[in-house]
C-alpha cells in the first residue's frame, strides 16, 4: 500500500521511499524507514496531502505519495 491510499485520519508506518531524491526531500523534515505519519487531510481537489508527523505538517503531492511504501497501523 501506498501513502496516497492511506484514509484521512489513518495512521501509518513508513516501509520505504522509492524514489532517491523525494527520500531525501523527506529525510529533511524527519520522515523515512520506520517513521509514523498521519494524513490530516487534503485539498478539495485530493492534493496536496497533508501530513502529520512528530507534531510536524507537511503539504505532499499526491503523485509523490505514490512512492512511499506504508503499513497501516490499527486505530487505538
Amino acid at each position: 500500500m501506498n501513502l496516497a491510499e492511506l484514509e484521512i485520519g489513518r495512521m501509518a508506518k513508513i516501509l520505504e521511499v522509492k524514489q532517491a531524491d523525494l527520500a531525501n526531500k523527506l529525510k529533511e523534515f524527519g520522515i523515512f524507514k520506520g517513521v509514523q505519519v498521519r494524513i490530516l487531510r487534503a485539498a478539495p481537489s485530493g492534493c496536496p496531502l497533508v501530513l502529520e508527523s512528530g507534531g510536524m505538517q507537511l503539504g505532499l503531492r499526491k503523485e509523490d505519495a505514490v512512492f512511499v511504501n506504508i503499513a497501516k497501523l490499527e486505530q487505538v
